[in-house]
C-alpha cells in the first residue's frame, strides 16, 4: 500500500469517528432539549412613536393603557395574576401580537425573550380577561340609542325602525380534538359559528359564539339567548323596532329578511331588497374590519375549544374597544 492509499484510507477512518461523534452529539443534545433565549429590550416596542405602535399593536399608546389597567383591575380583582415578576404591560404586548398576526408562540416567544409555554400561560390568562370584560364592550343598546341607530341607518336606507345587523360567521380553526366531525362546515374545514349583530357604526351589540360549524345559520339564531329576546322579552324592543338579516334566517316580528329572488318579483320588492342591502352589508363590514385588524381569526390553530371560544370572543372585545375608545 502506497502513502496515498494510506492518506486516503486514514481519511475515511476520521470522517465515519466525526460523523459518528456528531451522531452522539445529536442525540445527546435531542434528549436534552432547552430553550434557547436571545437578547431583546423589550421595552422598546413600549417606546414606539404612536403610528408605529399601532401599526404593530393595533391599539394607540392611550387605547393600550387604558386596556392594560383594566386588565389589571378585573385579574387582581379574580386573584388570577399579582404585580411581581415581568411587567404586565409586556404581557398584554405578547397577546396583542398573537391576536394581531399569525406569528406562532415559538417566534413570539424569541421576539419578547421568554419561553412558548410561559406565553401560553399569558395568553390564557388574558383572553379569558377579555372575555370576561366583555359585557362592558358588547351590550344590547338602550331606548335612546336605539332611537339613535334607527335614524341614521334610515337616512341611508328610507327603512325605518332598523336597530341592528345580524349575521353569522364561520370561525376557521384546526380540527378539534373531540367529535371534529360535528365542526366540519359546507366549506369542508372545520369551524364554530359567531353570531353577531351590528350598529351602524360597526360595533357589536350583540355576540353568541360556540356553535358548531356544521350549523346553519338558522339553527344556530334558535339556539342562541338572542333568539329568545326577540321572541319573548317585551322590552327587548319597541313596538316597530326590527333587525335585518339574509335569506338563510327565519322572518320574524322583529327580524326581517329580504324576498327571495325567484326571478319573479316586483318592482317595490327589488326595490325593497336594494334597501335592505344597503345596511345589511355592515354586518359584513364587521366581520371584514375584525379579520383584517385581529388577523389570527381568520384561521386559529387550536385543539381546545374553551381556548377557541376566548381567543374569539377576546377579538370581538377588541373590535368594540377600539371603536369605543
Amino acid at each position: 500500500m502506497n502513502e496515498d492509499e494510506i492518506l486516503e484510507c486514514g481519511m475515511v477512518v476520521l470522517a465515519n469517528v466525526l460523523l459518528l461523534l456528531g451522531e452522539v452529539e445529536l442525540e445527546e443534545l435531542q434528549r436534552t432539549f432547552f430553550w434557547e433565549k436571545v437578547t431583546v429590550n423589550v421595552d422598546e416596542y413600549l417606546n414606539y412613536r404612536d403610528p408605529t405602535f399601532r401599526w404593530h399593536c393595533r391599539l394607540s399608546k392611550t387605547q393600550f393603557e387604558i386596556l392594560c389597567e383594566e386588565l389589571v383591575e378585573h385579574l387582581e380583582a379574580n386573584r388570577e395574576i399579582v404585580r411581581v415578576g415581568r411587567d404586565f404591560r409586556h404581557k398584554v404586548l405578547m397577546v396583542l401580537w398573537i391576536l394581531a398576526t399569525p406569528d406562532t408562540f415559538r417566534s413570539v416567544a424569541l421576539r419578547f425573550v421568554v419561553h412558548p409555554g410561559e406565553v401560553h400561560r399569558y395568553y390564557t390568562k388574558i383572553t379569558g380577561g377579555l372575555c370576561d370584560l366583555g359585557a362592558r364592550y358588547i351590550y344590547w343598546p338602550d331606548a335612546h340609542e336605539r332611537t339613535r341607530i334607527s335614524a341614521a341607518l334610515e337616512e341611508v336606507s328610507g327603512l325605518q325602525g332598523v336597530v341592528g345587523m345580524l349575521d353569522g360567521k364561520h370561525m376557521v380553526m384546526t380540527a378539534p380534538g373531540e367529535e371534529p366531525a360535528a365542526f366540519r362546515d359546507r366549506h369542508h374545514g372545520y369551524s364554530i359559528k359567531a353570531m353577531a349583530v351590528c350598529d351602524h357604526e360597526l360595533k357589536v351589540r350583540d355576540l353568541y359564539v360556540g356553535e358548531a360549524g356544521s350549523l346553519h345559520d338558522a339553527r344556530a339564531f334558535r339556539r342562541s339567548p338572542l333568539y329568545q329576546s326577540v321572541m319573548f322579552d317585551e322590552t327587548f324592543m319597541a313596538e316597530g323596532e326590527y333587525m335585518i338579516g339574509d335569506s338563510a334566517f327565519p322572518i320574524l316580528d322583529r327580524l326581517v329578511v329580504p324576498f327571495i329572488n325567484n326571478g319573479h318579483l316586483t318592482p317595490r320588492q327589488v326595490q325593497f331588497n336594494r334597501a335592505l342591502s344597503r345596511i345589511r352589508v355592515r354586518i359584513e363590514h364587521t366581520f371584514g374590519r375584525l379579520t383584517n385588524i385581529w388577523r389570527r381569526s381568520r384561521n386559529i390553530f387550536v385543539y381546545n375549544m374553551d381556548y377557541m371560544v376566548d381567543h374569539t370572543c377576546a377579538s370581538f372585545v377588541l373590535h368594540n374597544f377600539r371603536l369605543y375608545h
